[in-house]
Order: structure tokens, then sequence, then C-alpha cells
């Protein structure tokens, strides 16, 4: 959609301004400021903002998609994926694939082997973490409450 929206404010004689007026509507996570952001549109080029309003914003505005599209976590790991395979990126798609296939095959055989090294059920940081846990709830009592206030 901001393909098709850069091509139709090339008329305009803001349309760097429009352009970031978009970005910033398709990214706001909240209604309001949705609509705050739509308002400034408007004012700028009342045609861009007809444009707009003729798409359901469920389909390209972050404050209408009913889940989450994105978090840090998963943009991070977006940008961490692409930072690793960043060397295959510029060849032809079957060389690209196979370069990524051997790196993901790589990371997998080394994660398997380092799997293989852990005795118990649970991978060590979780472990350590249940372990902690547990000693704290030595020294918790359970009261058993007798009456009306259950």
């Amino acid at each position: 959609m901001g393909e098709n929206f850069k091509g139709f404010t090339k008329r305009s004689a803001n349309t760097e301004g429009l352009l970031m007026l978009f970005w910033k509507v398709v990214r706001k996570a909240t209604i309001g400021g949705f609509q705050k952001i739509m308002f400034d549109i408007q004012c700028v080029d009342p045609e861009a903002y007809d444009w707009i309003k003729n798409i359901p914003p469920k389909f390209w505005a972050d404050a209408y998609f009913p889940r989450s599209r994105y978090s840090h976590l998963t943009s991070n790991m977006a940008e961490s994926f692409n930072a690793w395979i960043l060397s295959a990126r510029e060849k032809p798609i079957i060389t690209m694939y196979e370069e990524i296939r051997v790196q993901l095959k790589a990371r997998f055989e080394e994660k398997r082997e380092l799997g293989n090294t852990w005795s118990g059920m649970l991978v060590p940081k979780a472990q350590e973490l249940l372990d902690m846990r547990k000693m704290k709830a030595r020294f918790f009592h359970n009261f058993i409450r007798h009456g009306h206030a259950v």
C-alpha cells in the first residue's frame, strides 16, 4: 500500500510530508493517535485522505489490526536473522536458499550437541529458576480459612 500511496502523492506539492504522515498513521498503535494523524492528512491533502479512507484500516493500520502484528521481540529476531544471513542475501535465489539452509543446519546441529550435554528434563536456566523458586517457597505457609470469607 505504501508504494501505491507514494505513486498517488507524486502529483502533490507536499509529497514528502504526506509520505511521512502516511507511515506515521500506518504504525500508530492507538485509535486516537490514528484519528489525529488522519485529520492531519486531511488538512494537508483532502484527496489523499479520501484515497486512504477507501481502504479499510484493518488491512493496513496497526491501530485497527485485531492482534499484535509484531513486537520488539519479533522485530529484534527479524533484524538478527537478517544480519545473520547478510552474505547470502545478495546472491541469486537458489544460492541464497542453499546458504541459509546450510547455516540453519549447522546451527541446529550445534544446539543439538549442546542439548545432549544437559542431564535434566529442563534447560539449565529453567532448572536454576525452578530451584530458586522452590527455595523461596519453603518459607510460605498455607492457611485454610474457615467461615464465609473463602
